[in-house]
């Protein structure tokens, strides 16, 4: 009898045990969140504070970009600089957002078209073309930019991005999603700042 009494014992004790373990793991393990794999792009205010004249950049992994924006006639006008960082790439737009040049010996276009420009806002797209043998890079957007925080800030917000790449007969769409924002930093108040004295 008393080895009975004393298994029965020694088995209440392994199950109030095994039950006060598991309790206490089952809201540990309620309580991990899941992983959120959702991608969201974080776009500063729009506050409309300072003036459009100045120098611009922006710099990234894959490239810098310098911009340098002035008012005429009412409106805003841009001239930009692409360096890439990734490949011997590289050309800078006259005050109409226009380049040409030429990449690996074959010629490439680069424009931007104005849809709306004031002193808060622009708006448009451009239109970018490079050449390679036996194959096109065709590169469409659609942006507003604006300015932010204290007016030290002019944001690209991308309301679409798109690359298309031609082999013949051959089409390929590779669209960003979502599409970026990127935030240029004003380094200055003048618009006749060189490339070279840009703090990258």
């Amino acid at each position: 009898m008393r080895s009975r009494s004393f298994f029965a014992a020694l088995v209440a004790v392994f199950l109030l045990t095994a039950a006060v373990v598991l309790g206490l793991a089952a809201p540990a393990r309620a309580e991990t969140p899941p992983i959120d794999t959702r991608v969201g792009v974080l776009v500063p205010e729009d506050t409309g504070a300072g003036v459009w004249e100045g120098t611009y950049a922006y710099v990234c992994r894959d490239f810098k970009i310098a911009l340098w924006i002035r008012t005429r006639d009412g409106k805003p006008e841009m001239k930009l600089r692409y360096h890439s960082l990734q490949a011997a790439e590289s050309f800078e737009t006259d005050w109409d957002g226009r380049a040409t040049y030429y990449l690996a010996g074959l010629p490439a276009t680069f424009e931007i078209a104005y849809k709306s420009r004031d002193a808060r806002r622009i708006e448009g797209g451009w239109h970018w073309v490079a050449q390679a043998t036996g194959s096109e890079r065709i590169d469409d957007t659609v942006f507003s930019v604006f300015r932010s925080g204290w007016g030290r800030s002019a944001v690209f917000k991308f309301d679409k991005m798109e690359r298309q790449v031609r082999r013949g007969n051959n089409i390929k769409i590779y669209p960003t999603v979502p599409p970026p924002v990127w935030t240029f930093r004003k380094v200055s108040k003048r618009i006749d700042v060189l490339w070279e004295e840009l703090p990258f």
